[in-house]
C-alpha cells in the first residue's frame, strides 16, 4: 500500500490561522512518508491590511475634509477623519463649531496659551463662516455673537493701551485688528491752506503671537474713515 499526502490550506473567517488538512488514498506498494523539501504548502490568505495613516492637517486638502463635500450638514456627529482629529485633539475648537483646520498656527485665546491651528470652516448658530489657509477665521471667545466684539477682549485691550502692559487674559489674540489712520486733509504751503483729498489708511493686522501683531496684505487707502 502506498500512502500519499495532500496539504490543503484554509483560511478561517476573521483569523489569519491556516488549517492544514490531510487526506490519504491506497495503492499496492507501501512506502514510508518522507518529509523534506518537496513538501510545499501555499498560503492562500492575503496579508492583513495596514492601519490607516493618521490624518495630517499640514498636508490635508479640501477633499480630505467632510465639510467641503456636497450636501454637508453640520452636526455634533463626527464626519470623517478630519473631524475626528479636531474632536480628539482640539475639543475647545470642536465645541466652538470648527469643522476644518488650516495648517497655519494661530495664537491661543489668552496671552500665554499655546498656539492652535487656525479655523478654516466654523459654524456659529447654524451659520457657516469660511477663512483661508493664509488667513484663518479669527473668532475667539464669544463665538455665539460673531457680529459683536468680545467684551473681555475690548476691556483687556483698553487696559493694555492705558497701562502699557498686556493682560494675562485675551486682548484679541488669535484674531485680527483693523486700524484706520485718518489724515487731516489740509496741507499748508507758503502760508496758504490748500485742501487735498483725504488719505485715510486702513491696515489689517493679525494678532499673531503673544502681544505681537503682523500686517496682512497691503495698506488700503480711502477718501474718509466712513468709507474705510
Amino acid at each position: 500500500m502506498r500512502i500519499t499526502t495532500r496539504m490543503v490550506s484554509a483560511a478561517a473567517v476573521g483569523s489569519a490561522t491556516l488549517l492544514a488538512l490531510g487526506a490519504c488514498s491506497t495503492a499496492t506498494d507501501p512506502a514510508p512518508i518522507v518529509p523534506g523539501s518537496t513538501t510545499k504548502v501555499e498560503q492562500t490568505m492575503s496579508p492583513s491590511p495596514s492601519a490607516e495613516a493618521p490624518f495630517n492637517v499640514r498636508t490635508a486638502e479640501e477633499s480630505d475634509w467632510a465639510v467641503y463635500s456636497d450636501g454637508y450638514v453640520s452636526s455634533d456627529v463626527l464626519q470623517g477623519a478630519g473631524e475626528q482629529l479636531i474632536f480628539d485633539t482640539y475639543p475647545d475648537l470642536w465645541a466652538q463649531g470648527v469643522r476644518a483646520l488650516s495648517n497655519k498656527m494661530m495664537a491661543g485665546y489668552n496671552l500665554m496659551d499655546p498656539a492652535v491651528p487656525g479655523a478654516l470652516v466654523q459654524y456659529i448658530d447654524g451659520e457657516r463662516f469660511e477663512g483661508t489657509v493664509s488667513m484663518p477665521l479669527g473668532f475667539r471667545g464669544q463665538t455665539t455673537s460673531p457680529n459683536e466684539l468680545p467684551s473681555d477682549a475690548v476691556a483687556n485691550r483698553i487696559s493694555a493701551v492705558t497701562t502699557g502692559e498686556w493682560p494675562a487674559g485675551n486682548a484679541g489674540q488669535g484674531g485680527y485688528t483693523i486700524q484706520i489712520l485718518e489724515n487731516s486733509g489740509i496741507e499748508r504751503r507758503a502760508g496758504s491752506d490748500i485742501t487735498q483729498a483725504n488719505d485715510t489708511q486702513l491696515i489689517v493686522y493679525q494678532f499673531d503671537k503673544g502681544d505681537r501683531m503682523k500686517q496682512m496684505g497691503e495698506i488700503m487707502r480711502f477718501a474718509d474713515w466712513q468709507t474705510a
